[in-house]
């Protein structure tokens, strides 16, 4: 990204925060302001970013999970709408098909990114590495109903997207590589990069008219 619209402030120790830092994370310029102002509705936040793209590969057989199980606190309610049960049929299925990389807060951190920039699909909750696979645009599935979720990652599929058809999680990533008429004929996984690659374009097409 532009290193001109973006202004970062590093503060420390700092325990009687202003009003303003417990309401944002990022502070953006009039120069920001004013190119947001122009964007159409999907980018109309500040959660809108692309990593370089560093790799020029993607792992076809690798699957990049993280759940909240090694946590050292207990995850919100809305995040935690797949029990560890769900999760761990969900690795077993995927496991006699897929090499699967599961992330925990203990992975350092360039080898997280390395596989979330490299997987064929990233499947988690609503945290933790979630904003790396998607600023790679990387298909994703995110187990969560909450709207903050949609608004984060416009391009994955949530969970609530699933609930139409009265089918749970692990039925859903069952269906990975089995044609469905719910998404048009294509597999799961198909319709998870077509998703992802319409909204990694759209993103392309405003940020290189607004070099």
């Amino acid at each position: 990204m532009r290193n001109d619209i973006v202004s970062v402030r590093h503060t420390f120790k700092e325990y009687e925060k202003p009003n303003r830092l417990k309401q944002q994370r990022l502070y953006p310029t009039n120069n920001l302001r004013n190119i947001v102002g122009k964007l159409d509705r999907p980018q109309r936040n500040n959660c809108q970013w692309l990593f370089n793209e560093n790799y020029s590969y993607v792992h076809k057989n690798k699957i990049v999970i993280w759940r909240p199980l090694f946590n050292a606190e207990t995850v919100r309610n809305w995040k935690s709408v797949v029990t560890n049960d769900m999760w761990e049929e969900v690795i077993d299925f995927l496991k006699q098909r897929y090499h699967v990389i599961e992330l925990t807060y203990r992975t350092p951190i360039r080898e997280a990114m390395f596989h979330c920039a490299t997987c064929t699909l990233a499947i988690g909750y609503d945290g933790m590495w979630h904003y790396h696979a998607k600023n790679y645009y990387r298909p994703m599935i995110i187990a969560s109903r909450s709207g903050i979720t949609k608004t984060h990652t416009p391009h994955a599929m949530r969970f609530s997207e699933f609930t139409h058809n009265n089918t749970n999680f692990v039925e859903q990533i069952k269906k990975l590589e089995v044609p469905c008429e719910e998404y048009g004929g294509l597999t799961l996984l198909e319709h998870c990069n077509a998703k992802a690659d319409r909204h990694r374009w759209n993103f392309l097409k405003w940020y290189y008219a607004n070099r």
